[in-house]
Parts: structure tokens; C-alpha cells; sequence
């Protein structure tokens, strides 16, 4: 993830920015030990930047996430969210929106 920070600017783009919107397909227990979201997250918060993640399904992890929305939220299942994520991302469209217009000034 350095390298990638190095090669993308992302370090100086977290610092600019008012909230960080991340993604994974599946939060666990693994998404804090090298994966983008975790490592995201860490990045945001030594900039003191809110960071809201945007997944598939979420089960226990220990990412600092000041909100998880999950395409699972629309009452879909996950094999429908899987063949059907437009459909679900605009069943969730109204909570991230709201978490988003919740973090900004």
C-alpha cells in the first residue's frame, strides 16, 4: 500500500479531502491487515478525516469506520445483491447519502 500511496498521491488527496468514501466487497476480520479499506482508514484517520465504507456485506472487523452502508442493507440477498448490485446500491442510496450529508460542514 506505500507504494501504491507513493504512485497515487493518496496520502496528500486524504489530507485535502472533508470525508473519505472506501469499499470493499466483503468487511472482515482480514480488511484491517493490508487491504485498501484498512489501510484507507488509517490513513484518514491520522488526517482526522471521516471515512465511511461502502461494501457487500459487513461481518466483524476492527476497521475505524465512522459508518459501514452494505449492499445487504436493501433486504436483497447477497447471491442477488451479486447478480443484481445496481439495483441494490440504489436500494442503499438514501442511507449513504445521508451518512455522507451527516459528515460534511
Amino acid at each position: 500500500m506505500e507504494f501504491f500511496d507513493e504512485l497515487t498521491g493518496l496520502d496528500d488527496e486524504i489530507k485535502r479531502s472533508q470525508l473519505i468514501i472506501t469499499g470493499e466487497g466483503r468487511l472482515d476480520a482480514q480488511s484491517a491487515l493490508g487491504k485498501v479499506v484498512g489501510h484507507v482508514s488509517r490513513q484518514a484517520r491520522a488526517a482526522g478525516v471521516p471515512v465511511i465504507a461502502l461494501c457487500g456485506a459487513s461481518l466483524a472487523h476492527n476497521v475505524d469506520l465512522d459508518d459501514v452502508i452494505c449492499l445487504t442493507e436493501s433486504e436483497m440477498t447477497p447471491a442477488t445483491c451479486i447478480a443484481r448490485p445496481r439495483e441494490a446500491l440504489a436500494l442503499v442510496l438514501p442511507r449513504l447519502i445521508g451518512a455522507i450529508c451527516s459528515r460534511l460542514p
